[in-house]
């Protein structure tokens, strides 16, 4: 080998190259050899470790002493490559923050800590549901790496999935709150849940139409006792509640005055919550053997643990309609169901408004006479003196 030749650095080539070569014209790897200046001594320091090849740098801080004289050097963090670790270094070194590594399950875990608080439990429930699907997707990413199309991948997964526009949009504004707490503790430096865009079809215009027939509630209606989890469909049927407050309910939600049997819930909106509900003749027993199972709720699977809603879904009601070969109805269906027919037995008015929980009638809820349990009584036993189709 002469003055002016080298040995190629690649192990498995070893071939002898020109000196001037910055690249091996064999086998294309660098001569260049990489020196990395020295870092000053107390900001840090950043090793290659052999026995991690996924995450090879590791990221220490300064040695710190405890009160017993012990060293203390805290690991940072591993990552990929060199630069990654110089960044996580020198934005520590910046912000002194520690949470360059946290993933979106580690923000949403500090965020929820105290965002729960004063919510309805149907409220709770329904963003706990959505943080599953979110954190199955991205909930062990870094939240520090990722960028827009990677929140942008869990809503167009979603909506491959068929999920409604509003199951969309609350997976959105849950990213969005977890983002929101994140900067404000200076996690993330940039919002990018700003640009997540929602395109799917409205559920209000998919789905307009999906309600059950006279001919379709009788077959729910016989269906019960034969079908697992027809009963549950029925009860919707008559109640009006919204699936999230109907798997919320408990067996205190249950009360019995002047021989009128009613249930006591609901949440999503102010005139919505704690109202009151008398229950049919139709599923009294229905309830009635829902509270001698003393379940975690009121409507709780059948060995008596409570019901998400994705696992009522699944597992119950779309089921349930197959074996009984109804169309494949979304659970808004029976609330559906439930006010076209306190419409055609020509219920009063505020009685509907009391009994769905709305507030964007013609008129404000606040203006209507407070309703008495023997009214909205009246206008459940209505429900059986009415055809609509």
């Amino acid at each position: 080998m002469s003055e002016n030749t080298i040995i190629c650095k690649n192990k498995k080539c070893k071939r002898e190259i020109n000196a001037e070569y910055k690249y091996c014209p064999f086998c294309g790897k660098s001569q260049s050899v990489q020196r990395h200046s020295r870092r000053p001594t107390g900001s840090g320091t950043i090793t290659c470790r052999k026995d991690n090849k996924l995450y090879p740098y590791e990221v220490r801080l300064p040695a710190k002493v405890d009160f017993e004289g012990n060293v203390i050097r805290e690991v940072l963090g591993h990552y990929e490559t060199r630069a990654e670790a110089v960044e996580a270094l020198a934005e520590w070194s910046r912000t002194g923050s520690k949470h360059i590594n946290w993933t979106v399950e580690d923000v949403y875990k500090a965020w929820s800590t105290t965002a729960y608080k004063g919510l309805s439990d149907s409220t709770v429930s329904a963003r706990k549901s959505s943080w599953n699907k979110i954190k199955a997707i991205i909930g062990k990413e870094k939240i520090r790496t990722l960028k827009t199309a990677d929140l942008q991948e869990v809503i167009d997964y979603y909506a491959e999935q068929d999920y409604t526009y509003n199951a969309l949009a609350k997976f959105k504004t849950l990213i969005s709150l977890i983002y929101k707490y994140a900067m404000q503790e200076d996690i993330v430096i940039k919002d990018y849940s700003k640009f997540i865009k929602i395109i799917a079809q409205k559920s209000s215009e998919a789905k307009v139409k999906e309600r059950f027939t006279d001919i379709e509630l009788l077959k729910i209606e016989q269906a019960v006792g034969v079908v697992p989890y027809a009963d549950y469909i029925l009860a919707m049927c008559y109640t009006g509640f919204r699936a999230s407050e109907f798997l919320t309910l408990t067996c205190d939600s249950y009360h019995c005055d002047n021989n009128i049997p009613y249930l006591v819930g609901g949440g999503k909106t102010k005139a919505g919550t704690d109202r009151i509900v008398p229950i049919h003749p139709k599923i009294h027993k229905i309830i009635l053997d829902c509270l001698a199972r003393e379940g975690d709720t009121l409507f709780s699977s059948y060995d008596g643990t409570a019901l998400t809603y994705d696992s009522f879904l699944k597992q119950c009601y779309k089921p349930a309609l197959k074996a009984i070969g109804l169309p494949d109805y979304g659970c808004h269906a029976t609330r559906r169901t439930f006010s076209t027919r306190l419409s055609a037995a020509n219920a009063r008015q505020e009685d509907m408004i009391a009994l769905m929980g709305h507030t964007n009638f013609d008129m404000d809820i606040e203006h209507y006479i407070i309703q008495q349990t023997d009214t909205l009584y009246s206008a459940i036993l209505k429900l059986d003196n009415t055809k609509v189709g």
